[in-house]
């Protein structure tokens, strides 16, 4: 396996390890009831019951079995240009190392977004401007692989 693929999966497992310790750490100090949306200026506009809280990190451990799937059988996903035997190796492996960037800033938005919930009920006016970097950094991502992969 290549060095680069090995270092974002550690990445993304410690990620994701941290989403459930955070949440975990935080879960017994919630409200029964949690705001689970927010709109565009960071207020809560839909609440549910504290256990919604574990939401998140239960979609986060879904994705990174998903994205883990797709890493050991790559002809399984869909790619963006035909596949054929001269291009095989190269399509696989950028989709590879791409989808591991990709999980990596779903990851970091799902801690963000529970870090988020845990500030705004203990009154400490957390700020909308750290979703931004995740957000802009997948669609970096997917534009980047777009624009690699047809080349």
């Amino acid at each position: 396996m290549d060095t680069v693929f090995i270092i974002l999966r550690i990445i993304n497992i410690s990620l994701l390890i941290g989403v459930w310790f955070f949440s975990f750490k935080n879960y017994k100090n919630l409200p029964d009831k949690i705001p689970t949306h927010f709109n565009i200026v960071g207020e809560p506009d839909r609440f549910s019951s504290k256990k919604f809280f574990y939401f998140l990190p239960i979609i986060a451990t879904l994705l990174l079995g998903l994205f883990f799937y797709l890493s050991n059988f790559p002809e399984s996903a869909n790619y963006t240009v035909e596949i054929t035997p001269e291009n095989e190796q190269s399509q696989y492996k950028m989709g590879i190392v791409f989808s591991q960037i990709i999980l990596f800033f779903c990851l970091l938005l799902f801690f963000i977004i529970q870090d988020f919930t845990v500030k705004y009920v203990a009154d400490k006016k957390p700020s909308l401007a750290n979703i931004v970097l995740p957000i802009v950094g997948l669609f970096l991502t997917i534009m980047v692989y777009t624009v690699l992969s047809n080349t």
